[in-house]
């Protein structure tokens, strides 16, 4: 209950899933 919407969470899980793909140094 950290009074953050559902679809916010799954929303940066996504860009983090995403940043996995991304190159970095």
């Amino acid at each position: 209950g950290d009074g953050r919407p559902p679809y916010l969470m799954t929303y940066s899980r996504q860009l983090a899933s995403a940043g996995d793909f991304l190159p970095r140094e």
